[in-house]
Formats: C-alpha cells, structure tokens, sequence
C-alpha cells in the first residue's frame, strides 16, 4: 500500500474550519437566514412529494436531490453575503484587518485596495457548498 503524503499546505477546508472556529461565519449564516432556509427545504420537500404522487420519472428520495434547489439558494445567499459585507459589524473582528488593508493574493503587489472579508483569492467562496444528507 501506498502511503499518501500529507501536504505541508493547508486545504480549503482547514481554512474553512479555521474561519469558523475564529469567526462562526456559517452559524451566523445560519442565524441570520434560519427561517428562509426552512422555507427553502419546505418549498423543495412540497415539490418532491408532488412529483412522487404524479410518478415523476426522475423523482429520488436522495435529500442532496430532493433539495437540490434549495441547497443552492443557500449557496448562493452565503456567497452573497461575503460580497455584500453582511457580517460586517455583527461578528467580532469583521472587517478583518487584512480585508481593510487591501490584501490581495491574486495580485502580483499583493495588496490593493480593502475588499470584503473573506473573500482574499476568491476560494473560499467559490468552493462553498450547502449540502443535506440522511442518517
């Protein structure tokens, strides 16, 4: 058996679960946006149970499926919400300072003027991913 190396540089989701163990970005999300998620996933069971009774061809019981729209609204509001600067002053520290001061990595100077928060090279929010799944 091969033994797989550990890469010495962090992965997204390090990062990930660094931002929220510093920041609780996803549970203020959450906090924030509790009852259009539950909406959201009410809109998309109703769909599902309407497609099961009419015999939908395509219909699944797989949650990532039957919550499919629903999964990507939250995506898309998280996404939002990094560009639109929501946490902006409801969460300790945000602004972050790197934001503030312009830091950049997908600039050759490294630093240009401030940006939102947690959206530095842009990773984060572009591997973002909402997802339901079954015991």
């Amino acid at each position: 058996m091969v033994k797989k190396k550990k890469s010495a540089l962090p992965t997204t989701g390090d990062v990930a679960q660094w931002l929220e163990d510093k920041y609780h970005l996803i549970e203020t999300f959450y906090n924030i946006y509790e009852d259009d998620f539950g909406d959201s996933i009410l809109l998309s069971y109703d769909q599902a149970v309407e497609d099961l009774l009419l015999g939908k061809p395509n219909f699944s019981f797989d949650a990532g499926k039957m919550y499919a729209s629903a999964l990507s609204k939250m995506e898309n509001m998280f996404k939002q919400s990094l560009s639109q600067q929501k946490f902006d002053g409801l969460i300790a520290g945000v602004p972050t300072q790197a934001s503030l001061d312009g830091v950049n990595h997908r600039l050759k100077i490294k630093k240009g003027a401030p940006r939102p928060s947690f959206i530095d090279t842009g990773l984060y929010e572009a591997t973002f991913k909402a997802w339901a799944g079954t015991k």
